[in-house]
């Protein structure tokens, strides 16, 4: 796809900058790297800039390597850099204040040579992005915000978790060890940082749920807000298809007979957006059944141990996706405790191996999973409820078939990662060419 033709010269491919934090992880960078991909083989110039490459794609550029800013990198390399560097970043820290000092965030416009056509902005925190440069970017070029959680509209936290203080500024933060963490209370200085770039700022805002949109309607980001939309994060269905069972567990050294319950986090269960108490509850009190029950949690590593009757294993995180889906295909259940979540990657996964989903009602998992259609729903925190809804798949593995069948289709007509980037390649358009978003 091309470029408006600019001065009458020839058209070229729209370029496209991309921004995460890093290139390899959780589900933030496979998102950002699947769209990089997807949009490149649509014909468009894209580019992913990172706070920490990883990878050797030479179409990921680390933001601290910027080609046209020669002085202020060899500045960012001298020792004297690090010595104020280090002193400026602890006073921020005693004050509370998030980081924001990264200087070449403020010259991405130039990181391609001259200015790209639009840009993405997917994950902005993570100690790497200066998010005061937001506001002069989205002044020259149209930038998209890919909203992943409601960091950019709190005092500090990734997720409030029924707190509802970032709707009016943040005062007197209950909760400064909540992800992202500060030392000192300074949530309602960052709160208004944020509130001041907003108030210059001109974003078209994409959220994978209607229910972050909303809660960003609500907050102080409303004001930037030019044009929005609700986009569903996608799946590979080329990776995660159903597939034979049988041969899945044993691949996997499961027996046949043994009732799988899978989890899947990044960090395992040490990952803090996922409610692993109210499972281990759960499963403490799951009552026995004719079968052995195990659950595998997937994405952190450790000792297995026992919960109750339950064997539990813990498995390292799966960097290979077609891994993950073995994972599912060998799987009775996805379970997925959480207490707020934006989207929930693992679920969409899942259903599209054709396996089905116990879920808690909360955040934006309650739109991915139809109770009874293609899971089962309970209210957060509720384990007796999340222990009979395991219990009832087990004890009717026809219904639990029936549930993963109609989640595949689900997945397949409305999870497609090709028609996911193909939308955000329409939008990518409209606006490259000036169109309101």
């Amino acid at each position: 796809m091309s470029a408006p033709l600019r001065g009458g010269r020839r058209q070229r491919p729209t370029r496209v900058l991309l921004l995460n934090t890093a290139d390899r992880g959780g589900g933030a960078e496979r998102i950002s790297c699947d769209l990089l991909d997807g949009l490149s083989r649509r014909g468009l110039e894209a580019r992913l800039v990172v706070g920490d490459k990883q990878g050797d794609d030479p179409r990921v550029l680390p933001v601290w390597e910027h080609p046209h800013v020669p002085l202020l990198n060899l500045w960012h390399r001298t020792p004297l850099h690090r010595v104020l560097d280090r002193a400026a970043r602890g006073r921020d820290r005693r004050r509370g204040l998030e980081d924001f000092r990264f200087p070449h965030t403020r010259h991405l416009e130039t990181i391609l040579g001259s200015p790209p056509d639009v840009v993405l902005c997917r994950n902005l925190h993570g100690g790497w992005f200066d998010l005061r440069a937001l506001a002069r970017l989205s002044q020259r070029v149209p930038v998209i915000l890919l909203l992943a959680d409601c960091w950019p509209f709190t005092g500090h936290c990734v997720y409030p978790l029924g707190c509802e203080r970032w709707e009016h500024g943040c005062p007197t933060c209950p909760h400064l060890d909540r992800p992202a963490a500060i030392e000192v209370d300074g949530a309602a200085r960052n709160w208004k940082r944020k509130r001041d770039v907003y108030r210059k700022s001109r974003l078209h805002v994409a959220s994978p749920s209607e229910w972050l949109l909303a809660r960003a309607r609500r907050s102080m980001l409303a004001p930037a807000i030019r044009s929005e939309r609700v986009i569903p994060h996608g799946t590979d269905l080329s990776v995660f298809r159903p597939g034979d069972r049988a041969r899945a567990r044993r691949a996997l050294g499961i027996a046949d007979e043994t009732f799988v319950m899978t989890f899947v986090a990044n960090g395992g269960d040490a990952n803090p957006f996922k409610d692993v108490a109210t499972l281990r509850h759960a499963l403490e009190r799951l009552p026995e059944g004719p079968r052995p029950a195990e659950l595998r949690i997937v994405g952190g590593g450790g000792p297995d141990e026992r919960w109750g009757a339950v064997r539990v294993r813990r498995l390292p995180y799966r960097t290979d996706r077609a891994a993950l889906a073995e994972d599912h295909r060998a799987s009775d259940v996805l379970v997925h405790p959480v207490v707020e979540e934006a989207f929930g990657n693992v679920v969409v996964e899942a259903l599209a191996c054709g396996t089905p989903v116990v879920a808690s009602a909360a955040g934006g998992v309650a739109e991915i999973v139809r109770h009874g259609e293609h899971g089962l729903l309970v209210p957060p925190g509720d384990a007796p409820a999340l222990a009979a809804a395991l219990a009832e798949l087990r004890d009717r593995p026809l219904l639990a078939r029936q549930l993963g069948k109609r989640g595949a289709q689900h997945a397949r007509e409305h999870q497609d990662q090709e028609r996911v980037i193909e939308r955000y390649r329409e939008w990518i358009e409209r606006l490259a060419r000036g169109e309101h978003g």
